[in-house]
């Protein structure tokens, strides 16, 4: 388990990585009006904005295997549908990664054609299909570790909870209105969201492997080991 929780949070920490190094270089955009798909598709380091959702995939991908075989969360019915849930986030990524965007918005979609019409589409529903998936699998990770987790690790549950709901907040709200930012702010929005998620699955990552040391420290691996 140890090293299965070591290699997500090398994964997620390459992905924070390589998502910042793609906003670097000269060019046109601004991260906080164009989003992280624009960036993927136009600008100097798109590579690296593309290489930071695949490694995310891989992040996703040992969280699923934590909670499905370690039982890092317990073991009822309604965990085993977290695994599902995490299926189709890494779905919806790929997806996202694979069709970049074609319009920034939907008045200059409508004069493109009919193939760049249904690239769109697909990059679209791959985005819906990540966020909204990565949110239900925040909220009931965090809800989970809240119940069968002891001490300091219900506290970290209560964290990764809350990012779900404030993830959603920042995506859909005109939150930088509020703290005096003007103007098209759909970038900023975009990625404050997206940090939010990508804390709740650093935080899961990290819960594994305390809870791997812990186990270790016992001789056994238990679920409530403390």
């Amino acid at each position: 388990m140890k090293y299965t929780a070591i290699a997500g949070l090398i994964s997620a920490i390459l992905s924070l990585i390589t998502m910042l190094i793609g906003h670097m270089g000269k060019h046109n955009l601004n991260w906080m009006s164009n989003q992280i798909s624009t960036f993927a598709a136009n600008a100097p380091n798109d590579a690296w904005i593309t290489s930071s959702m695949i490694l995310s995939c891989f992040s996703l991908l040992f969280i699923g295997v934590l909670i499905s075989k370690y039982q890092i969360l317990g073991s009822n019915y309604f965990i085993h549908l977290l695994p599902l849930i995490i299926g189709a986030a890494i779905s919806g990524l790929v997806v996202l990664a694979t069709f970049e965007e074609t319009a920034r918005t939907l008045k200059a979609l409508k004069g493109l054609p009919l193939n760049e019409i249904r690239q769109q589409t697909f990059h679209d529903a791959g985005l819906m299909v990540f966020f909204y998936c990565s949110i239900c699998l925040s909220i009931m990770a965090g809800f989970f570790c809240m119940i069968f987790r002891k001490g300091k690790e219900k506290l970290l549950g209560l964290i990764i909870w809350s990012m779900g709901p404030v993830s959603f907040f920042l995506m859909t709200t005109s939150w930088p209105n509020f703290i005096g930012i003007n103007g098209h702010s759909a970038g900023l929005k975009q990625r404050a969201s997206l940090l939010c998620l990508w804390i709740a699955m650093t935080l899961l990552l990290f819960l594994a492997f305390n809870i791997s040391l812990k186990s270790k420290e016992n001789g056994v691996t238990t679920l409530n080991s403390d």
